[in-house]
């Protein structure tokens, strides 16, 4: 498995761009970085949240739409990187 996701590698998307006619919706959480993560791992990862769903993009990003703009908020502020 190791060498299958270390060959995966070089099939990095780019970071998927908004588009004009997009519908931003404050219960949803866009998540880049996810090229060797499974929807099993995202939702272990998440496990607190246990009615987020995962809409997959590309194999590097996914949309996690939480059930309340409230827990978008909250998992946002708490897994979120920090500026150190």
């Amino acid at each position: 498995i190791l060498e299958q996701r270390i060959t995966k590698i070089h099939n990095v998307a780019k970071p998927e761009e908004i588009k004009a006619t997009a519908v931003i919706t404050e219960d949803t959480l866009y998540l880049y970085g996810t090229d060797f993560m499974s929807t099993d791992e995202i939702n272990l990862y998440m496990m607190q949240f246990p009615d987020m769903k995962v809409n997959w993009i590309n194999d590097s990003s996914c949309t996690l739409r939480f059930k309340s703009t409230e827990e978008a908020a909250q998992a946002y502020h708490q897994f979120s990187v920090k500026p150190v």
